[in-house]
Order: structure tokens, then C-alpha cells, then sequence
């Protein structure tokens, strides 16, 4: 899990992927997402980031306190994707679905994700237990 890195807008760090900024774009578009996606230093950056790219297959796996936009699995084990978590995730496993439902794993949220405005990392997140559902 060391994988992460806060999210911020400090001098020249990284930008979020596009990818997650097109996932994030599409899920407004549709209205399938929570308050708290939008509510940090990092939404511009994603808006600026996705406006011209298509966005992927599967745009998000959302729990109740956070969100992994654009994920993809790298391996049996593991989750990549750009995560949005309030305190409350911190920490804590929680099970993620898909935006279409076909999708479900429990994930831990890194224990170091949230800050004051919410937090939000990007990096790969550690799939402890995954189930996927036909439907």
C-alpha cells in the first residue's frame, strides 16, 4: 500500500490520470455520483484532465465513504485506479460495486487516505477479498 501519494496542489506534482477525469465526467453525466467526488483540490485537474478523453469501460467502483474512478485490475490481487475517500474510509475495508452493478470486491481503504477536505490518492489499492456478480 505504499503505493499511494496524497493528492495536492503543491508545486508540480502529478496530475490525476485522464482516464479518471473522463470516468469522473461521464458518472456526472449519467448523475451516478456522490457530493463528495467533487468536493476537493484535485476535481479541476480531473474536469481539465478527462474533457477531450473517452472514458473507460468501467468508469468506477463506489463504496459508501469512497470511490476508485477508473479502475482496473493489474493482477489477481490488486486494484489501480484513482481513489477518492472521506475519514470515514479510513482504514477500513469496504465493499465497492461497479457503476453497473456487475462488478463487486471488498477493498481495504489505505489507513493514511483522508485528510481535512476528504483525501484522495492515486495508486493501487489492495484487493482483499473480490467476488464479481453476472447481474
Amino acid at each position: 500500500m505504499s503505493d499511494f501519494f496524497l493528492w495536492g496542489q503543491v508545486g508540480e506534482e502529478p496530475r490525476p490520470p485522464s482516464e479518471a477525469g473522463a470516468a469522473l465526467l461521464a458518472l456526472i453525466d449519467r448523475d451516478l455520483y456522490e457530493g463528495f467526488w467533487l468536493d476537493g483540490p484535485w476535481f479541476a485537474d480531473l474536469m481539465d484532465g478527462g474533457a477531450d478523453v473517452a472514458p473507460p469501460a468501467r468508469l468506477c467502483l463506489a463504496a459508501e465513504d469512497a470511490v476508485l474512478l477508473a479502475p482496473t485490475r493489474p493482477d489477481a490481487d490488486h486494484w489501480a485506479g484513482f481513489l477518492i475517500a472521506c475519514a470515514s474510509a479510513s482504514g477500513q475495508v469496504r465493499e465497492f460495486g461497479s457503476e453497473d452493478g456487475e462488478v463487486v470486491v471488498t477493498l481495504r481503504v489505505p489507513s493514511d487516505v483522508a485528510s481535512d477536505f476528504g483525501g484522495c490518492r492515486a495508486g493501487a489499492v489492495l484487493a482483499i477479498e473480490g467476488r464479481e456478480n453476472s447481474g
